[in-house]
């Protein structure tokens, strides 16, 4: 604490020199006015510090006489007012009638200040004193004043505490890094504040006007030449410095009485004018504000002069920056734009093995913490660099974009030339885009404080009008027309309103400025070139783009917008169609007609006129939103008032004196241009390296190579193997956006009533059709097929886009009678700019009253939104099945489709050969059955002929059932074999723990494929064959009980008679201790 109360007494000489000036504004009078001159005197001396202490007895003297005639004026005594004509109040002796007490007690605590300083002075007078006595005294023992100083400190420390060794280092580092922190950004506070001086307060005057002058000299010249800048930046503090202090004492003399007199008397100056430089007398509530602005904005200029200055020359110096960790240095590493690539190992980051959770955060050591910090500081600085690269790569596009925006909704004249730095800008490439860029800052700069000199009052707009009577149109015959607007100057009570969009442009360049200066020195403080960068990651391949996901992002941050340019130009082309729906659209159309079905070895020569088109139109369209200048009374044959004219006005982006067409629109004509240019690049990288392999890869034609028997994908498969997160996005996106597309188009055919979606569901039906087997076809041939679909898209755009002639200029003469056919077609007027009209009975002027009813088609169903999502969807799958990866995606669905096959065949010939074998057993079955019934015949046969004489024992046919079912017993089956088995009743088996074990065994549908691929298919049935047999327990038979006759004991009578009168008796009686009968079961598998 001691040290910075010491701090705080050494830097009282600069609150002394502020005090000054406070009392000069605080109470104006002349004597006051000598402290303010006093105050300018020593900011602009360069020891202002050695200035100030000298200077502090005489101040202190000079406050005493203040404080006198002050107090002495407050006494309650008649003291005059005037001496000689000579006002006493204007020098300084003001007679207070209420509190003169207060006035006194702020000039003494004002006075107070003054005493620190002076104090300071005598120590420091008095410290001088002793080490020349000191010196005196060593100089006969050859003892230097710095040896005995040294000695004298030494010994001083020694006596210290070690503790407030600590704090002064602490204190002492954090006023290193405040003094850093304000040495970077003090400077910014005075441009800021310079900025703010010029740009606020009520009236305009020729103050605020020189005020912005210097602010854009100072923008300027940092945006032109950062050197030049750090060599005037002395001159230029002491410019603005200077000029202050002069503004500050004409306004503080200006509030004197007489003074306007003077300035009208001697110098010819008017009092208006006088108003209009900025000289005004104030009220005594005012005045305090009004001079304390300009005292303020000294006060930072000076600091920034006299103590900042030097530390910033010293910190802008690229040889004097501070380096980091060459582990980040990497980052900013760039080959040049279709240089050959060189290899730079990446090097490994020195990662700690020690691991931090949540929980360990009281366990940490002081150690792990700073490695954990200094590991976090090293990512921050990575990510820090990384943005500052993205911003150097692609600002110069941001700052091209305001300044269309600039000229769009700040339309005027003067900012044609602007369009037309653009388009060249955007046409030729770096070097005009730096030109275009510094150059309509330039022009902007002017603009600005042009329009800051129109809203002075000496200027009056009435200047500039014109009357147009010449003209033959009666209705704007004799009209008084402005041609300041035209140029872009207007009369306003607030000037940010009227000048944000040249600020903003003009705080957008300087922004890019800085980050071009960053880098500069960046570079240069490391040894590197200073060239500029073109790549984020250059040491990403191709080839590295398909081992993880985050080398698949930065090949794509490098390289995204040249593998896929051509795609995203036609799809911007696309939505400017949508957005603008006039005749420009229509054009856009026919272009996108010609271009979206070319190959890409024609589209490459092509583009250059495409590029040419867009670059000659910009600037054609914004001058006819502009117009020609009122002064020319020019008159075309819209003005009138005719209906059909106006709208042909409207959708042919037509010049109008009162309705000007929509400037909106060519904002995304600029993004087109944009776009378009930048593919111009890439088709001439392409060109460049048609002999040689780009780092980026080729977007040569490859379907040729799936054909080919030795072609080996460069591209790892991710169908099969899944390595990474890489591939699961691959396979998630790629193998379902085909499905996707077509789901879009198929609700695009539904969400719409007319004749158009028609063809958008026959095509979504007939590809959901094929299925996967569409991948079976030749790549050509599905390449044909899709371009089929994506000509109907196109075709569509153009037809709807030209349908707007009719919908917004002939709605009115189709008759009612054809209302079906406008329903049908779809036709409709679409303005998303302007008059929002969209329903044809919207338009100007009533429709009939029948049309009225018939002809409006819903809002939804008139634009190009869902052709547009279509056509994106269609041109992104189109480029899918150009690359490697669409490769893997049909080798995966033949090689499912022959599995499958395969699989069906196996399984049919397996099911045929277990119908043969059921049929061949059956048939065995149907063969034994007859055998026996043959047998049994036989042995009836023989005993009714046997008794065929005999009537009794005649067999008579059995008329009831119980007499059929009666007429046959085991009898008549005595003489048959009994190992005779016929499969009767079927019957569930039961399968224990042990056979289902044992069941496991039973090879599946899966072993069956396998075997047939690794062998081939009679072996994999011979295999199933062999497997089935040695099963012992199936899990599932069909089971037919067959019988014996049961064993019984007959006499001899008993047989005898079984064989005479075996057809009439009862069934023969079984003895009860005969065994039981023995049933026989056989298993049956069935298959």
């Amino acid at each position: 604490m001691e040290s910075i109360a010491q701090l705080i007494v050494r830097s009282s000489y600069i609150g002394t020199n502020i005090i000054m000036m406070a009392w000069s504004i605080t109470y104006l009078s002349w004597l006051t006015f000598v402290l303010l001159i006093w105050a300018n005197l020593i900011w602009l001396v360069p020891n202002q510090r050695k200035s100030m202490l000298r200077s502090s007895p005489f101040l202190v003297i000079y406050a005493w006489f203040l404080l006198i005639s002050a107090y002495i004026y407050s006494v309650d005594v008649d003291l005059p007012a005037t001496f000689e004509g000579l006002d006493l109040a204007e020098i300084g002796f003001v007679k207070m009638i209420h509190l003169p007490c207060a006035p006194l007690f702020v000039k003494c605590l004002y006075t107070t200040m003054f005493w620190v300083t002076l104090r300071q002075y005598i120590q420091e007078r008095a410290e001088e004193r002793h080490s020349s006595a000191l010196a005196d005294m060593a100089a006969p023992l050859q003892i230097t004043v710095g040896a005995a100083s040294a000695g004298t400190n030494r010994s001083n420390a020694a006596g210290a505490d070690g503790q407030e060794k600590t704090g002064s280092k602490v204190m002492e580092r954090i006023g290193q890094h405040l003094k850093r922190f304000l040495t970077k950004f003090w400077i910014w506070v005075v441009a800021i504040t310079l900025f703010a001086v010029a740009i606020t307060g009520q009236r305009m005057t020729g103050f605020r006007i020189l005020y912005m002058a210097l602010f854009l000299i100072f923008i300027l010249s940092f945006q032109f030449s950062f050197q030049i800048w750090r060599k005037m930046m002395f001159g230029f503090w002491l410019t603005v410095i200077i000029y202050s202090m002069i503004i500050l004492v004409m306004v503080y003399t200006y509030q004197f009485k007489n003074f306007p007199k003077y300035w009208t008397e001697y110098l010819h100056i008017p009092e208006e004018q006088q108003l209009d430089i900025g000289l005004e007398q104030f009220e005594t509530t005012q005045l305090f504000v009004r001079l304390v602005t300009p005292t303020f904005f000294v006060i930072i200029t000076v600091i920034q002069l006299h103590y900042f200055h030097n530390d910033f020359m010293v910190l802008s110096d690229p040889k004097n920056a501070n380096l980091v960790d060459a582990v980040v240095e990497d980052l900013e590493q760039s080959s040049m734009q279709g240089g050959a690539y060189v290899d730079r190992s990446e090097k490994e980051e020195p990662s700690s093995q020690i691991q931090f959770d949540l929980y360990d955060l009281d366990n940490i050591t002081s150690a792990q913490f700073q490695l954990l910090l200094k590991q976090w500081l090293k990512r921050l600085h990575r990510a820090k660099n990384l943005c500052y690269l993205f911003l150097e790569l692609h600002m110069a596009k941001a700052v091209l974009l305001f300044a269309m925006l600039m000229c769009v909704y700040d339309k005027c004249a003067l900012y044609f030339i602007i369009v037309v730095l653009i388009s060249l800008a955007l046409t030729f490439g770096r070097p005009m885009q730096t030109f275009a860029i510094y150059f309509s800052s330039l022009l902007v700069s002017i603009m600005l404080l042009a329009r800051m000199i129109y809203q002075i009052q000496y200027i009056t707009p009435q200047n500039w009008d014109v009357n147009c009577t010449v003209t033959e149109n009666p209705d704007i015959n004799m009209t008084t027309k402005n041609n300041a607007p035209w140029f872009g100057f207007e009369k306003g009570s607030h000037l940010p309103t009227l000048v944000k969009w040249n600020i903003i442009y003009i705080l957008v360049v300087t922004l890019w400025a800085v980050i071009l200066v960053r880098q500069y020195n960046y570079r240069l403080s490391r040894g590197r070139p200073t060239t500029r960068a073109f790549f984020m990651f250059p040491n990403i391949k191709r080839t590295d783009a398909d081992t993880n996901l985050r080398n698949c992002l930065k090949y794509l941050a490098n390289y995204g917008y040249y593998k896929f340019g051509v795609e995203i130009s036609l799809m911007m082309t696309v939505a400017v169609i949508g957005t603008r729906m006039d005749m420009y659209s229509v054009l856009y159309a026919i272009w996108l007609c010609i271009l979206f079905s070319m190959k890409r070895s024609t589209l490459s020569k092509v583009w250059l006129f495409y590029l040419i088109f867009l670059a000659v139109a910009l600037p054609f369209q914004y001058f006819m939103a502009v117009g020609l200048p009122p002064t020319l009374c020019q008159e075309f044959p819209w003005d009138r008032k005719d209906q059909l004219l106006h709208s042909l006005q409207d959708w042919a982006f037509l010049l109008d004196n009162y309705h000007s067409p929509p400037v909106k629109k060519l904002i995304l004509d600029f993004v087109l241009l944009l776009l378009v240019s930048r593919q111009w690049l890439v088709f001439r990288i392409e060109r460049r390296y048609a002999r040689g392999e780009y780092v980026g890869g080729s977007n040569d034609v490859i379907i040729h190579n799936a054909e080919e028997k030795d072609f080996k994908n460069p591209v790892p498969d991710f169908i099969t193997y899944a390595r990474s997160y890489l591939d699961i996005f691959k396979r998630a996106i790629l193998q379902s956006f085909l499905w996707i597309t077509l789901a879009i188009v198929f609700l695009a055919g539904t969400n719409r009533t007319n004749i158009f979606s028609l063809g958008y569901l026959v095509g979504a039906f007939v590809f959901l059709w094929h299925g996967s087997d569409f991948y079976l076809k030749p790549i050509p041939t599905i390449l044909k097929q899709w371009q089929w679909l994506l000509g109907y898209n196109v075709s569509v755009i153009f037809i709807k886009t030209a349908f707007q002639i009719l919908g917004c200029i002939f709605i009115h003469d189709i008759p009612t009678n054809c209302c079906w056919l406008v329903q049908l077609l779809g036709i409709g007027c679409v303005r998303k700019f302007g008059a929002n009209v969209v329903e044809p009975s919207d338009s100007d002027g009533p429709l009939p009253p029948g049309q009225q009813e018939y002809c409006t088609v819903p809002r939804e169903f008139i634009g190009i939104a869902w052709d547009g999502l279509c056509f994106g969807l269609l041109i992104m799958q189109r480029r899918i099945f150009h690359s490697y990866n669409f490769f893997h995606i049909v080798d995966e669905c033949k090689a499912t489709t022959i599995l499958a096959s395969r699989g069906a065949e196996l399984i049919e010939e397996i099911r045929q050969k277990m119908v043969h074998n059921q049929e061949e057993q059956e048939h065995r079955v149907l063969e034994k059955i007859k055998m026996k019934m043959d047998r049994i015949k036989a042995n009836q046969q023989k005993l009714q002929d046997s008794v065929k004489g005999r009537r009794k024992y005649r067999i008579k046919p059995p008329v009831t059932n119980k007499q059929a079912i009666r007429s046959g017993d085991y009898y008549m089956f005595d003489d048959l074999d009994d190992d005779d088995d016929i499969d009767l009743l079927p019957e569930e088996q039961t399968i224990d723990e042990d056979d289902r074990k044992r069941g496991t065994n039973k090879p599946d549908i899966g072993e069956l494929l396998s075997t047939a691929m690794k062998s081939d298919m009679s072996a994999a049935i011979h295999k199933h064959s062999q497997a089935a047999v040695t099963q012992q327990h199936p899990q599932r038979g069909l089971h037919r009980q067959y019988s014996a006759p049961l064993s019984r004991k007959r006499s001899t009578r008993s047989s005898t008679r079984s064989q005479l009168s075996a057809a009439f008796s009862a069934p023969p009686t079984v003895s009860v201790h005969a065994s039981p009968r023995v049933v026989q079961y056989r298993e049956y598998q069935e298959r």
